[in-house]
């Protein structure tokens, strides 16, 4: 059941419901398979996982931050 097929058939809304599950007052939805972060396999390395450049450093960053001009 999606959050809006929820409020219709409860006679809430849909910002209500969503208040509820972050107060704990409701449980939230149960975890998507297809959302589930992906762990290694056996004798796979966890690098393959996320792309890196050669060398094994991280992307720079697109935006870097720049000091204010005085």
């Amino acid at each position: 059941m999606r959050i809006g097929e929820l409020a219709a058939a409860s006679g809430l809304t849909t910002k209500t419901i969503h208040f509820y599950e972050q107060t704990g007052l409701m449980p939230g939805p149960p975890p998507h398979p297809e959302r589930l972060p992906r762990l290694p396999r056996a004798g796979e390395s966890p690098a393959r996982l996320h792309p890196r450049r050669p060398g094994g450093r991280p992307q720079p960053r697109r935006n870097p931050v720049r000091p204010r001009p005085a």
